[in-house]
């Protein structure tokens, strides 16, 4: 088993892709994008151990349920982590494919558009059954 194997197991269990649109009037759009993938976990080692390999993310203690957060936010690291695990992930994957297209549409600067934004709103916002594709 590789490395991407656990990570994408791991990210199956205890991962998730925030995509937030947040207006924001500073935005010619009026609405700012912004992706996060997190991994949690109450033990910080195993977090320590993937950023250190991946060489990404920052690490974060949230007191207010008492997790560790390892969180990925700049857009060549967002990409290179869904390379690794798009092909593995299970349980995620339906979700993750919107991920990758609304950053997709980011890599093509269509989010600074409104058609664009809405284009990614309307993908991320459909229902995750297997008949839908953004």
């Amino acid at each position: 088993m590789s490395f991407g194997h656990y990570v994408a197991g791991f990210f199956d269990g205890e991962g998730s892709l925030i995509m937030r649109f947040q207006k924001d009037p500073r935005y010619k759009t009026g609405i700012r994008v912004g992706p996060k993938i997190a991994l949690t976990q109450k033990d910080k080692e195993v977090l320590i151990q993937i950023q250190t390999t991946l060489k990404m993310g920052k690490m974060y203690f949230h007191k207010r349920d008492g997790l560790w957060y390892l969180e990925i936010y700049k857009h060549d690291d967002i990409k290179q982590f869904l390379d690794l695990i798009k092909n593995i992930v299970i349980v995620k994957k339906r979700t993750l494919e919107k991920f990758e297209f609304c950053i997709n549409m980011m890599t093509e600067e269509k989010h600074l558009t409104r058609e664009g934004v809405k284009k990614m709103q309307d993908a991320w916002l459909i229902p995750n059954t297997a008949h839908n594709t953004p």
